[in-house]
Protein backbone atom coordinates (compact mmCIF):
# COMPACT_ATOMS: atom_id res chain seq x y z
CA UNK A 1 0.00 0.00 0.00
CA UNK A 2 1.53 3.35 -1.00
CA UNK A 3 0.22 6.50 1.26
CA UNK A 4 -0.07 10.02 -0.17
CA UNK A 5 -1.20 13.11 0.16
CA UNK A 6 -2.03 15.91 -1.54
CA UNK A 7 0.00 19.45 -1.93
CA UNK A 8 -0.44 22.39 -4.10
CA UNK A 9 2.61 23.54 -5.98
CA UNK A 10 2.81 26.90 -4.68
CA UNK A 11 4.79 28.18 -8.18
CA UNK A 12 2.07 26.60 -11.08
CA UNK A 13 -1.03 26.27 -8.31
CA UNK A 14 -1.22 22.42 -9.81
CA UNK A 15 -2.00 19.62 -7.14
CA UNK A 16 0.43 17.04 -6.65
CA UNK A 17 0.71 13.96 -4.90
CA UNK A 18 3.46 13.46 -2.42
CA UNK A 19 4.28 10.26 -1.07
CA UNK A 20 4.59 9.61 2.63
CA UNK A 21 5.07 7.42 6.12
CA UNK A 22 7.78 5.80 4.37
CA UNK A 23 11.13 4.86 6.04
CA UNK A 24 14.26 4.21 3.69
CA UNK A 25 14.87 0.77 3.33
CA UNK A 26 18.76 0.79 2.86
CA UNK A 27 21.20 -1.82 2.59
CA UNK A 28 21.53 -3.04 6.18
CA UNK A 29 17.68 -3.81 6.16
CA UNK A 30 18.49 -5.54 2.46
CA UNK A 31 21.33 -7.56 4.59
CA UNK A 32 19.27 -8.22 7.49
CA UNK A 33 16.62 -9.68 5.27
CA UNK A 34 18.90 -11.87 3.39
CA UNK A 35 20.97 -13.19 6.51
CA UNK A 36 17.30 -14.32 7.50
CA UNK A 37 16.97 -16.77 4.37
CA UNK A 38 20.69 -17.37 3.75
CA UNK A 39 22.93 -17.21 6.97
CA UNK A 40 25.63 -14.77 7.97
CA UNK A 41 27.42 -14.74 4.29
CA UNK A 42 24.77 -12.74 2.84
CA UNK A 43 26.18 -8.95 4.25
CA UNK A 44 29.23 -9.71 2.73
CA UNK A 45 27.35 -10.87 -0.67
CA UNK A 46 25.52 -7.36 -0.71
CA UNK A 47 28.89 -5.33 0.17
CA UNK A 48 30.66 -7.16 -3.26
CA UNK A 49 27.67 -6.83 -5.29
CA UNK A 50 27.57 -3.29 -4.69
CA UNK A 51 31.40 -2.73 -4.74
CA UNK A 52 31.41 -4.62 -8.50
CA UNK A 53 28.29 -2.28 -9.40
CA UNK A 54 30.44 1.19 -8.32
CA UNK A 55 34.09 -0.08 -10.32
CA UNK A 56 32.01 -2.08 -13.64
CA UNK A 57 29.96 1.97 -13.41
CA UNK A 58 33.82 3.92 -13.05
CA UNK A 59 35.01 1.64 -15.77
CA UNK A 60 32.49 3.21 -18.28
CA UNK A 61 30.21 0.00 -18.67
CA UNK A 62 26.26 0.08 -18.55
CA UNK A 63 24.94 -2.21 -15.53
CA UNK A 64 21.98 -3.85 -16.61
CA UNK A 65 20.53 -6.26 -13.66
CA UNK A 66 17.64 -8.09 -15.20
CA UNK A 67 14.90 -8.17 -12.34
CA UNK A 68 16.22 -4.80 -10.82
CA UNK A 69 17.04 -1.98 -13.86
CA UNK A 70 20.20 -0.46 -15.69
CA UNK A 71 22.87 1.57 -14.46
CA UNK A 72 23.89 4.38 -16.37
CA UNK A 73 25.99 7.83 -16.35
CA UNK A 74 25.41 11.12 -16.97
CA UNK A 75 27.58 12.85 -18.69
CA UNK A 76 27.72 16.70 -19.88
CA UNK A 77 29.98 19.03 -21.16
CA UNK A 78 31.27 22.11 -19.32
CA UNK A 79 31.49 24.04 -22.18
CA UNK A 80 27.38 24.77 -22.68
CA UNK A 81 28.85 27.50 -26.12
CA UNK A 82 29.92 24.70 -27.35
CA UNK A 83 28.11 24.36 -31.18
CA UNK A 84 30.45 22.27 -33.04
CA UNK A 85 32.10 18.94 -32.61
CA UNK A 86 35.40 20.75 -33.03
CA UNK A 87 34.97 23.12 -30.25
CA UNK A 88 34.73 20.16 -27.46
CA UNK A 89 37.34 17.95 -26.26
CA UNK A 90 36.96 14.84 -24.21
CA UNK A 91 38.11 16.64 -21.29
CA UNK A 92 35.35 19.36 -21.17
CA UNK A 93 33.11 16.19 -20.49
CA UNK A 94 31.98 16.23 -16.83
CA UNK A 95 30.55 13.46 -14.65
CA UNK A 96 27.00 14.72 -13.76
CA UNK A 97 25.59 11.70 -11.92
CA UNK A 98 24.43 7.92 -12.54
CA UNK A 99 20.56 7.24 -13.53
CA UNK A 100 18.75 4.59 -13.04
CA UNK A 101 15.62 2.96 -15.01
CA UNK A 102 14.14 0.43 -12.93
CA UNK A 103 13.26 -3.12 -15.04
CA UNK A 104 9.81 -3.57 -16.23
CA UNK A 105 8.89 -6.24 -13.54
CA UNK A 106 9.35 -3.49 -10.51
CA UNK A 107 7.21 -0.99 -12.35
CA UNK A 108 4.36 -3.39 -12.60
CA UNK A 109 4.54 -4.34 -9.44
CA UNK A 110 4.68 -1.09 -8.26
CA UNK A 111 1.45 -0.09 -10.33
CA UNK A 112 -0.05 -2.81 -8.90
CA UNK A 113 -0.36 -1.17 -5.58
CA UNK A 114 -3.54 0.45 -4.01
CA UNK A 115 -2.96 4.17 -3.72
CA UNK A 116 -4.82 5.80 0.35
CA UNK A 117 -5.04 9.04 1.06
CA UNK A 118 -3.98 9.87 4.42
CA UNK A 119 -6.83 11.38 6.74
CA UNK A 120 -4.58 14.57 7.99
CA UNK A 121 -1.98 15.83 5.37
CA UNK A 122 -1.09 18.11 8.43
CA UNK A 123 -0.23 14.93 10.75
CA UNK A 124 3.52 14.25 10.14
CA UNK A 125 5.13 17.10 11.16
CA UNK A 126 4.09 21.06 11.36
CA UNK A 127 7.31 23.16 11.83
CA UNK A 128 11.19 23.14 12.01
CA UNK A 129 11.53 22.92 14.96
CA UNK A 130 9.54 19.48 15.43
CA UNK A 131 10.43 18.55 11.96
CA UNK A 132 14.08 18.83 13.03
CA UNK A 133 13.12 16.41 16.21
CA UNK A 134 12.19 14.28 14.06
CA UNK A 135 14.72 13.92 11.44
CA UNK A 136 17.56 14.08 13.90
CA UNK A 137 15.87 11.26 15.79
CA UNK A 138 15.85 9.42 12.83
CA UNK A 139 19.65 10.34 12.06
CA UNK A 140 20.30 8.49 15.19
CA UNK A 141 18.60 5.37 14.34
CA UNK A 142 20.62 5.33 11.29
CA UNK A 143 24.32 6.43 12.99
CA UNK A 144 23.73 3.15 15.26
CA UNK A 145 22.41 0.73 12.50
CA UNK A 146 25.11 1.95 10.23
CA UNK A 147 27.89 2.16 13.02
CA UNK A 148 28.69 5.63 12.00
CA UNK A 149 29.14 8.88 13.99
CA UNK A 150 26.68 11.33 12.91
CA UNK A 151 29.10 13.57 11.70
CA UNK A 152 29.54 11.42 9.03
CA UNK A 153 25.86 10.84 7.79
CA UNK A 154 25.26 13.28 5.17
CA UNK A 155 22.06 14.76 4.92
CA UNK A 156 20.23 15.53 1.81
CA UNK A 157 16.54 17.37 0.68
CA UNK A 158 15.35 14.02 -0.05
CA UNK A 159 16.30 12.31 3.19
CA UNK A 160 15.04 15.20 4.97
CA UNK A 161 11.66 14.90 3.19
CA UNK A 162 11.74 11.13 3.33
CA UNK A 163 11.85 11.53 7.37
CA UNK A 164 9.88 13.99 7.94
CA UNK A 165 6.74 14.32 4.92
CA UNK A 166 8.22 17.50 4.28
CA UNK A 167 7.79 19.42 0.27
CA UNK A 168 10.37 20.18 -1.52
CA UNK A 169 9.99 23.24 -0.53
CA UNK A 170 9.72 22.99 2.91
CA UNK A 171 12.82 20.93 3.24
CA UNK A 172 15.12 23.17 1.44
CA UNK A 173 13.81 26.26 3.53
CA UNK A 174 13.89 23.95 6.99
CA UNK A 175 17.59 23.01 6.09
CA UNK A 176 18.79 26.53 4.89
CA UNK A 177 17.19 27.76 8.72
CA UNK A 178 18.54 24.71 10.19
CA UNK A 179 22.34 26.11 8.35
CA UNK A 180 21.91 29.68 10.20
CA UNK A 181 21.33 28.11 13.47
CA UNK A 182 24.61 26.48 13.15
CA UNK A 183 22.62 23.05 13.38
CA UNK A 184 24.23 21.73 9.84
CA UNK A 185 27.08 22.85 7.43
CA UNK A 186 26.18 23.17 4.24
CA UNK A 187 29.27 20.71 2.06
CA UNK A 188 27.22 21.10 -1.25
CA UNK A 189 28.60 20.74 -4.63
CA UNK A 190 28.24 22.26 -7.78
CA UNK A 191 25.69 19.37 -8.49
CA UNK A 192 24.83 17.94 -5.15
CA UNK A 193 22.88 19.84 -1.83
CA UNK A 194 24.12 18.15 1.34
CA UNK A 195 24.93 19.05 4.60
CA UNK A 196 26.66 17.53 7.82
CA UNK A 197 25.12 17.83 11.45
CA UNK A 198 27.01 19.84 13.93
Amino acid sequence: MIKIRFLKSKLTGNIYPQQVDIRSFNAKDLADKLRERYGSIAPIVIDDAFRIISDRLAEGYIVSLDRLGTFSLRLGIDKPEAMDFDDVRPQDVKFKGVRFNAAKEIRLKVGKQSIHKVKDPNHLISNTTTRWRVFLAQMLKDSDNLQKPLAQLPVTISLYRMYTGATDYTARKDLTALCAKGLLSDISTAHTKMYLIV
